[in-house]
């Protein structure tokens, strides 16, 4: 018999980018601990059929049922506590994400050094979690087609920018101008005519081509978009959240195959970004990078 832990992840109805950077600490976490874990994704705002599956090839076993479901992270209501107090009855030593959240989120715990030889790492957050990023997110093959050819229209040498809009300028960030992302690109050693604007408003597409008539633009920004909003895409279906789970993640991947990025760091998305791409080939408009 073993007493050792096993951590319960859940992915919620948090933005994409937001779940995906937290799954990394919470799963960097359970590495430092000796903590086994467990993904539970059928819930998950962005799932079409099974969860992360949908997208991604697993990495680790899942545990879906009705006592691991919960829709938030934090002030959990009292039905889903009564639930994982049932569920730990029968499975001592099991943790729920909300166990872990306020560890992963403490700078005592993302400015240590991280010290895994089996997994080559041996550094500050910012590198442990582009090692990571490598073991853990890997495109099904369904997931790998259906990008490849969305991004072959997309061709290099180009500057990428992610420009946000929506709710998020609400909740988490202040409004930036198409003049300042026009003037770092202008401060970018590139000969490229070429850039890659990653939106969820098609205004600015129409802003940046006014203002930059020679550039060459590439986008899968579509007319109709006008500001993407989190409790829009909880509502729909599930068709519609896989077409733009799959748009979300293609411009992800023209981000990080470009030659210098362009974005915020205030944004989930910019901070996967400068993973990927490094952080000499990133300018931030607003704060510095950092790993919540």
């Amino acid at each position: 018999m073993t007493n050792k832990q096993t951590l319960i992840y859940q992915l919620t109805q948090r933005g994409f980018t937001s779940e995906l950077n937290n799954l990394l600490l919470a799963y960097l976490y359970c590495l430092q601990n000796d903590i086994t874990f467990r993904l539970s994704s059928r819930y998950w705002g962005a799932a079409h059929n099974k969860g992360w599956t949908d997208y991604f090839e697993p990495f680790c076993k899942e545990q879906n049922n009705r006592f691991t479901r919960m829709g938030t992270v934090t002030k959990l209501p009292k039905r889903i506590k009564q639930r994982q107090d049932i569920y730990r009855i029968f499975r001592p030593g099991t943790l729920f994400t909300h166990d872990i959240w306020p560890i992963i989120q403490s700078s005592s715990f993302t400015k240590q050094n991280f010290y895994l030889p089996e997994f080559q790492i041996d550094g500050d957050i910012f590198h442990t979690k582009q090692k990571l990023i490598k073991q853990i997110f890997k495109y099904n093959s369904a997931t790998k087609e259906k990008i490849d050819n969305l991004k072959n229209r997309v061709k290099p040498p180009y500057i990428a920018i992610h420009v946000r809009r929506g709710d998020k300028l609400v909740s988490e960030a202040k409004r930036i101008e198409i003049d300042s992302y026009i003037a770092a690109i202008q401060r970018v050693p590139s000969r490229s005519k070429c850039v890659f604007i990653a939106t969820d408003d098609f205004a600015v597409i129409r802003e940046f081509q006014q203002s930059c008539p020679t550039y060459e633009i590439f986008t899968f920004c579509t007319s109709d978009q006008n500001g993407y909003q989190q409790s829009n895409f909880n509502k729909a279906t599930n068709e519609q959240k896989y077409s733009e789970t799959i748009q979300l993640l293609t411009d992800i991947e023209c981000m990080s195959k470009a030659q210098h990025f362009i974005g915020t760091f205030s944004s989930n998305i910019g901070r996967f970004i400068a993973l990927r791409l490094g952080l000499n080939k990133c300018t931030s408009l607003d704060e510095s990078w950092h790993p919540l």
